[in-house]
């Protein structure tokens, strides 16, 4: 290999390698800036109303929504988890505001309580072959466990989404109260597939795609 051919390997590695960096660096800041207003939501209720929300709508499918989808154990009908919901909803705005502006996949809120309100365009994914929403519990998931046991934010193990059974990386940041309760785990997914055409050009380019957490 020619030293010129070997220096024009090392740069396109170089390169592509800033790519990727920045695509998790990106991840990173949305979930650091939701957490941030979550923590604000979270110290003040009373200053924050209760807002509207509402569970996934498969006829909204490809269009981006924000959503709320429940563990099995959770009594939607209770008015103090229906409250925490209409609280919760108050990072709606932001969360589709972020995704839209970024173009990212979706943006996500697990809590203690049992619900989790999602931004994606995937709505009709929530629902199962018999027409009824998937349950979803956050805190059984992998993401969620590892932000919670870490105390900080994170990058996941690789894991299935549970909607779009795709491959990803979760960054995830734990929310706490002044008394240090956990209080949310806010998300957002990083889809290989995101990475894939860099992972192409690196193996035509003849560089390699390692992904460490």
């Amino acid at each position: 290999m020619s030293f010129v051919t070997q220096r024009s390997l090392e740069s396109t590695t170089d390169m592509e390698s800033q790519i990727v960096d920045e695509m998790f660096q990106d991840i990173k800041a949305r979930v650091m800036l939701v957490a941030d207003y979550a923590e604000k939501i979270f110290a003040d209720p009373d200053g924050f109303p209760v807002r509207p929300y509402a569970g996934p709508d498969a006829a909204l499918h490809g269009q981006l929504v924000a959503q709320i989808i429940w563990a099995d154990s959770v009594d939607q009908e209770d008015p103090a988890i229906t409250a925490r919901a209409g609280l919760v909803s108050n990072l709606s705005d932001l969360m589709l505001s972020l995704c839209d502006a970024t173009g990212a996949d979706n943006v996500f809120v697990g809590v203690p309580e049992g619900f989790f309100l999602s931004v994606n365009k995937s709505s009709a994914d929530w629902f199962q072959e018999d027409g009824t929403v998937l349950n979803y519990d956050a805190r059984t998931r992998f993401w969620y466990k590892q932000a919670q046991e870490a105390g900080r934010l994170v990058f996941s193990d690789l894991e299935v989404d549970a909607t779009t059974k795709e491959m990803s990386v979760v960054c995830a940041m734990p929310v706490y109260g002044k008394d240090g309760e956990l209080l949310a785990v806010v998300g957002s997914d990083l889809f290989l597939h995101a990475m894939q055409e860099v992972v192409q050009d690196f193996v035509s380019e003849g560089g390699y795609v390692w992904i460490l957490n």
